[in-house]
């Protein structure tokens, strides 16, 4: 019989172990945004899916692990991206900074490669908050409803007007004005591709 207390004692002793799992993402941008001898660099990366805050951790001290041999650093911000999303705008999956007390704006008060007083600080979600579940029209596939955000975004921008072009949308794909406009914010936060 094992007592309970010699079951703690050897789970104490026992090293950690942790589930390792595949993480599937890929580099869609690297940035320089130095200045005065300060090197801070952007990292646009894009995900395969919702990941929690220790995976996006996980990918940024891969990245922090491989910048540190190819060039000392001051500062790395990284903007992660969910399929669909488009790259050049605002992040979709989550962002995080990597800088010296967790504060890009803090870059120039370390030399550059000390990273003693360095921090990774990672938020998850989009910059534009989360869409609420009610508000998606998940009776449509992604695939129509970015093609119907795309023509949304292509009629306002050719001077229909924003609230016409709700209604042209609406007729065109034979649904009512309120899907279009859920659509359209939908997309907007979800940083779907523009004309």
């Amino acid at each position: 019989v094992i007592s309970l207390q010699s079951q703690v004692k050897r789970l104490a002793r026992a090293p950690a172990k942790r589930k390792k799992v595949q993480l599937d993402y890929q580099i869609a941008k690297i940035e320089d945004v130095s200045y005065a001898g300060v090197v801070r660099l952007q990292y646009r990366i894009r995900v395969s899916e919702k990941l929690t805050e220790a995976e996006l951790r996980d990918i940024c001290n891969i990245v922090i692990a491989q910048q540190k041999k190819v060039r000392p650093h001051n500062a790395i911000t990284f903007f992660f991206y969910l399929p669909g999303s488009d790259t050049d705008r605002h992040f979709t999956a989550g962002q995080a900074d990597w800088a010296p007390n967790g504060k890009w704006e803090d870059a120039g008060t370390v030399k550059t490669g000390d990273y003693s007083r360095h921090q990774l600080l990672v938020k998850v979600g989009s910059a534009l908050g989360q869409v609420p579940e009610a508000e998606v029209v998940t009776s449509m596939p992604v695939s129509k409803r970015m093609k119907i955000f795309h023509d949304l975004v292509e009629a306002q921008d050719k001077g229909v007007g924003d609230e016409k072009a709700y209604d042209v949308i609406a007729k065109k794909y034979g649904i009512d004005v309120s899907t279009a406009r859920k659509v359209g914010v939908e997309g907007a936060m979800k940083g779907w591709p523009m004309p």
